[in-house]
């Protein structure tokens, strides 16, 4: 691969599928380790986290 080969990014908001994507992120290993409180995020604690920081998305049925 040409390593000046031109690559395209695309961005999008996050959407309320997005958030066990975000809890995988967040528990990763190396992101845990390199974090100010390094211990595992519990789920139901991400996903308030999350619906409070989406605040237009319209939750519903998707988070229990």
């Amino acid at each position: 691969m040409d390593q000046y080969q031109k690559h395209e990014i695309h961005f999008r908001f996050a959407a309320e599928s997005d958030v066990e994507t975000y809890f995988n992120w967040v528990n990763d290993s190396e992101v845990r380790n390199n974090s100010f409180h390094t211990a595992p995020i519990v789920y139901e604690e991400h996903v308030n986290w999350f619906k409070k920081r989406m605040p237009n998305m319209g939750y519903g049925s998707g988070f229990k």
